[in-house]
């Protein structure tokens, strides 16, 4: 009989494992997904995976195997995986679908079984944001959480089915081990495929954005200077006419003009910020104290417009870093985040250890990023805004890189996160 088993559990391990496939190549074209991978957790994008994951449970519960008057199966795959892809929601949501399944399919240990597969998904979600805090979970980490769980569902079922303890033990000594595996190996190959996908996405992304930098950085390098000294002689007559009692009634139209020009020298600067080959003089540097040098700056015209920045700094050490650079790389987030949000809204500035990295998060309560350009975030004229030039998170993302550091974001309709993670490794490379 177990020779049969054994036969029966690899074909369903081989037919779900190609469904799985499949899926997964059809998920990697669709463009929710990816928002969800990206951090982008909509209503409509957690309906979408969920709606999926459901439709997966329910074809595995099709091939579930009757033994001794239990079905046994791989039904904790898609709860599982949901929570680990989708978060708490969709785990919870996936897990619950499957869970009224698994009863209406029925067996003398029905309860516990709808009960394991509810909480797969719930406790996979809550693992997920603990361990990644909104990444997508390795493969090593996809493993243990899945073998530490399958282990307390067949405790579980120990616990439940106290009337029926002999056979529950043959089934879990016998065959369950068998199962516990099965689960394991298609959560597994899931997430590294999934893992995989986003790599290759995130390279081809990183090498289209760097090719637009490194073509704009040349461009800035070689005609800034040429456009930037007639802008200052221009600028310099503008004033001395300022000052001349007979133009005193133009001096509004002058006034007008010495901004217009000092926003293309903004522009500029910001150009020549993207060369790729520019040198950074690195020191060490508290990235706190950059911070404060930052929002004392940017205080008081916050309060005037009705928006408030809130610090909220743990402490963390000094790391090598220019300190112009990395100042110019928080003052453009949080003149974004200030611009994004309507008056009453509030700046958050976090700094804090995350895995051997100094990270700093720079938090605002707007409407977000829009779904359509949250892919393009960080390549050059990208922008939402009517008069900006689209250089600014560029810039960001080009120090960022010139650092050895990584800059992600998470956004939502109530605002959007942007995380700055620099190891502290390089301190050590650095000073060899």
């Amino acid at each position: 009989m177990l020779e049969n088993l054994t036969i029966n559990f690899i074909v369903e391990i081989i037919n779900t494992a190609c469904v799985m496939l499949v899926v997964t190549y059809l998920l990697s074209h669709t463009k929710f997904y990816w928002d969800l991978l990206e951090k982008n957790k909509s209503k409509k994008n957690i309906f979408y995976l969920s709606l999926l994951l459901t439709c997966f449970s329910l074809y595995a519960s099709f091939n579930n195997m009757y033994i001794e008057g239990s079905f046994l199966g791989l039904g904790h795959v898609s709860p599982i995986l949901g929570g680990l892809i989708g978060g708490p929601w969709v785990g919870l949501i996936v897990g619950s679908l499957a869970a009224m399944d698994r009863f209406l399919i029925g067996g003398f240990s029905v309860w516990s079984a709808a009960a394991a597969t509810l909480c797969a998904g719930l406790f996979s979600g809550i693992y997920a944001c603990y361990k990644k805090q909104g990444e997508l979970v390795g493969v090593k980490e996809a493993a243990s959480f899945t073998v530490v769980y399958e282990l307390f569902a067949a405790g579980l079922t120990f616990l439940l089915v106290a009337p029926n303890f002999e056979q529950t033990l043959y089934l879990q000594s016998e065959i369950r081990l068998s199962f516990i595996l099965g689960n394991v190996v298609m959560v597994v190959i899931y997430i590294y495929i999934t893992k995989n996908l986003l790599a290759d996405r995130k390279i081809r992304e990183d090498l289209k954005r760097l090719d637009q930098l490194h073509f704009v950085g040349q461009m800035a390098a070689s005609i800034s200077h040429e456009i930037r000294n007639p802008m200052t002689t221009v600028r310099g007559y503008l004033q001395y006419f300022l000052g001349k009692e007979p133009l005193k009634p133009f001096a509004p139209q002058f006034s007008l003009m010495i901004e217009e020009l000092d926003s293309a020298n903004r522009i500029i600067t910001e150009y020549l910020s993207l060369a790729k080959d520019k040198s950074i003089n690195r020191e060490m540097v508290n990235i706190e104290d950059v911070v404060q040098d930052v929002v004392s700056l940017l205080k008081s015209d916050a309060q005037t417009a009705g928006k408030g920045i809130i610090l909220k700094l743990e402490d963390v050490p000094s790391i090598l870093l220019d300190s112009k650079e990395i100042h110019q790389l928080i003052l453009n987030l949080v003149l974004n985040g200030l611009e994004a949000m309507p008056s009453g809204g509030t700046i958050t500035i976090y700094t804090y250890m995350k895995n051997r990295n100094v990270v700093l998060a720079i938090q605002d309560e707007g409407c977000g990023i829009p779904p359509g350009i949250t892919d393009q975030i960080g390549i050059p004229f990208i922008t939402t805004k009517e008069s900006a030039a689209g250089l600014g998170l560029a810039v960001c993302y080009n120090i960022a890189e010139r650092h050895g550091a990584k800059m992600v974001f998470e956004t939502s309709d109530k605002g959007t996160t942007f995380y700055l993670y620099t190891p502290t490794e390089q301190v050590k490379k650095d000073s060899c």
